[in-house]
């Protein structure tokens, strides 16, 4: 009979340190929801590519009125078929990880609300993103958000709950909308690995 474990009766932790969300570092994961370097697309743009459809030309001494956005697109790959919106408050808890989970039919989404700060640990797919193998340890990072900008995971990416680094910290979720019905993957590390994952922040 399998005996169940938890993170006490885990190996040696394995620390690793929390790092600065960016787009460059986080793409081994997915995409970060947030602005980005290249020029912004705005409504007066729209209108000098004849998008808008208006009745009535707007008028050169109204372009300030009009002309009131900052527009980047696109930021992330969502998945195909039908998506719903979930709300999540993490709990504050230790910044250790004896678990992970991942969806292979869906991509999913966190954007933060309330400005909170938290902290995401995840493990990049495997190879092929479909093997059963677990994560490699090594392969572990985790990243700081700071309640400005959301992050849409890969295909396949490990992650685990975030965790609140300051009160108020919750998320609205975009996930595939039969997620928990047919695609929660779980793995326990300290039955895979033998250890426990234990992130520094500073």
């Amino acid at each position: 009979m399998t005996r169940a474990h938890s993170i006490a009766e885990a190996g040696p932790a394995f620390r690793i340190k929390a790092q600065p969300l960016d787009p460059v570092s986080f793409a081994p994961f997915g995409e970060v929801i947030g602005p980005r370097e290249r020029p912004a697309v705005t409504n007066r743009d729209l209108l000098n590519r004849g998008l808008v459809r208006i009745e009535h030309p707007v008028q050169h001494d109204r372009l300030a009125e009009f002309d009131v956005l900052d527009y980047w697109a696109p930021v992330a790959e969502i998945s195909a078929g039908t998506m719903k919106f979930g709300f999540l408050r993490p709990r504050m808890r230790p910044l250790e990880v004896g678990w992970f989970e991942r969806h292979l039919l869906g991509t999913q989404s966190f954007v933060p609300l309330g400005g909170g700060r938290s902290l995401f640990v995840l493990a990049p797919p495997n190879e092929p993103f479909d093997s059963p193998a677990p994560p490699r340890l090594e392969d572990v990072r985790a990243f700081v958000l700071d309640g400005t900008v959301g992050i849409n995971l890969k295909l396949g990416t490990w992650h685990w709950t975030p965790f609140p680094l300051t009160e108020g910290a919750s998320f609205a979720i975009l996930v595939r909308r039969d997620a928990a019905a047919d695609d929660l993957n779980m793995i326990d590390l300290v039955a895979a690995r033998g250890r426990r994952i234990v992130v520094d922040v500073v």
